[in-house]
Formats: C-alpha cells, sequence, structure tokens
C-alpha cells in the first residue's frame, strides 16, 4: 500500500461509523467528514472543477503533500425500511440500472481524463456503493448494456459500446478507457437478512 492517501483505508473506517446513507450527498459527507478525522495533512474538496471540463465537478478531490487524488461516488439504492443506529429510514429505489452502470464506468473515465489533465495526479478512485445486489449479477448476453455492466469479474477495458438500441439523453455515447480494470465487489454492511439490508461497494483504482 501507498503511504499517501489510500481510499480503502478510509472505507474501512467509514463501515465501522455508518452502515446506511439516506443518499448521495450522505454518503460523500460522511466520506469526507471521515478522511478529514483520518489524515491531518490532507485538504479535501468538494464537487471540485475539474481541469478537463469545468461545467462539472468531481465528486471529492483530497489534496496531500501537493498531490491529487480524485474519487468519484456512486450510491445507488434498493427500497429499504428499518431502524439502524436508533435512525429511521426508508430508502427509495434507483431505477435505470443500464443507465447506472453506465454512468459508473463514465466515472473511472472521468478519473483517466482528470489525471491526463492534472500535473499534480497521484492516483484516483471511483466508488459505487448500493444494496441493489443486481448489480453484481452478470445480465444476458443480448443485454443492450452488457459492455457497461459492473457485474462481479467483468473487465472494462477499450471502447465500450451499447448494444441495439441506446437511451438517449446522453448516455449513447459510447466510453473508451485506457486502463484495464476488473470488478470485484466486497461487502459494505449487513442490516437484516433481507437482500436490500445487505450492502456492497465497488472500489476501482486509477493509478498515474
Amino acid at each position: 500500500m501507498d503511504i499517501g492517501f489510500n481510499v480503502y483505508l478510509v472505507l474501512d473506517e467509514l463501515r465501522k461509523r455508518k452502515k446506511i446513507f439516506r443518499d448521495e450527498n450522505d454518503f460523500r459527507q460522511e466520506l469526507v467528514d471521515t478522511i478529514q478525522d483520518m489524515y491531518d495533512n490532507v485538504r479535501v474538496k468538494v464537487e471540485y472543477p475539474a481541469p478537463f471540463n469545468t461545467k462539472k465537478g468531481i465528486d471529492i478531490v483530497v489534496v496531500m503533500d501537493n498531490e491529487y487524488y480524485p474519487i468519484e461516488l456512486k450510491y445507488k439504492r434498493k427500497s429499504f425500511k428499518g431502524i439502524v443506529d436508533n435512525i429511521e429510514y426508508d430508502l427509495p429505489s434507483d431505477n435505470a440500472q443500464n443507465e447506472n452502470c453506465y454512468r459508473a464506468v463514465k466515472d473511472i473515465k472521468r478519473i483517466e481524463d482528470f489525471r491526463d489533465n492534472e500535473p499534480l495526479f497521484k492516483k484516483g478512485y471511483t466508488v459505487f456503493l448500493t444494496n441493489d445486489l443486481s448489480y453484481m449479477n452478470k445480465p444476458r448476453e443480448d443485454s443492450q448494456y452488457m459492455e457497461f455492466s459492473v457485474h462481479e469479474n467483468s473487465v472494462k477495458t477499450g471502447t465500450l459500446n451499447w448494444k441495439r438500441e441506446t437511451p438517449k439523453n446522453g448516455f449513447e455515447e459510447p466510453i473508451t478507457l485506457k486502463g484495464t480494470y476488473t470488478m470485484n465487489w466486497k461487502e459494505y454492511s449487513n442490516l437484516n437478512n433481507e437482500k436490500s439490508g445487505t450492502f456492497m461497494y465497488l472500489i476501482n483504482e486509477i493509478d498515474k
């Protein structure tokens, strides 16, 4: 492991502090708080203007020793109701799994673009957290989003395209990745025996 910032260690600590989040903003804020508690010598920037596109910010950029560690987050929910650590949660379901997979792969591309346009880049990460376990399952071979699927052990590299009809509104473009990324999911928390009570996370690391 690097001596510098390490998002794996941060997720391990966050798992001890909070098992579930209301939405992506809640997830991001708790992650930021954990980073700041764990590291004395960091600055954390939220919605940092990307050097390749200042109109859309990077979720989190950690600055340590004048080196940049960008992080893109996804938190996709399946309906869940329950009380966790004395707090009541009523999570709605996020639909459009095909587009959410596309977004997750696009996050990797955005970190690669950050790397290619920021001389101070050290290492980047994408983090996908969900209690929808179907993301881990391989879709049918004829699924239009097959190349963007983030199912367990799938490999994302090169130019990825939709099959047959493509969604509209910014999801139709292919994505080209320079690196090779293998999807390996890990358990984040287990709240109950129901499927929606298990949260899994996926980290992809983008090197310099």
